[in-house]
């Protein structure tokens, strides 16, 4: 996007509004828009998308390391909610920190295409138009 002079727009002006008769609270934009990390699990960022399948909507929640962009924790369910958004930072979680046609199918998909194609192929242009895994091992040979 960069090399074409392309931007994301941001925001739309949604504020928080009421929630069970209590007012949102927004959480801190501790971020600043400041995405150029330079190591890993140092920020993530998450977003969430929909997916039409034969069997209705899927909604899809990823987290990305800002460091080399790589999904380190998604999640797929039938609701848009909050549980979704925890799953998949849950994911991130353990991912990254651990202990030492239908729904189905948009589930495998979505987990070959993160698993098999985005985090090992997919080139960002913020990483050199390296995959966010070869950015990592990169990263991790220069500091053996």
């Amino acid at each position: 996007m960069r090399t074409e002079g392309l931007r994301a727009q941001v925001g739309y002006g949604r504020k928080p509004r009421l929630h069970g008769g209590m007012q949102c609270k927004a959480a801190a934009n501790l971020l600043d828009r400041q995405f150029d990390v330079t190591e890993p699990d140092t920020a993530w960022a998450s977003d969430f998308t929909f997916i039409r399948t034969h069997e209705g909507w899927m909604y899809l929640a990823v987290v990305i390391d800002l460091f080399s962009r790589q999904v380190v924790g998604w999640a797929m369910r039938d609701r848009a909610d909050t549980e979704l958004v925890v799953q998949a930072l849950l994911s991130a979680v353990w991912r990254r920190k651990p202990n030492a046609g239908c729904k189905d199918a948009a589930r495998a998909e979505v987990f070959d295409y993160i698993e098999m194609f985005y985090n090992p192929n997919r080139r960002h242009g913020s990483t050199g138009d390296l995959s966010p895994v070869e950015f990592e091992r990169r990263y991790a040979q220069r500091g053996s």
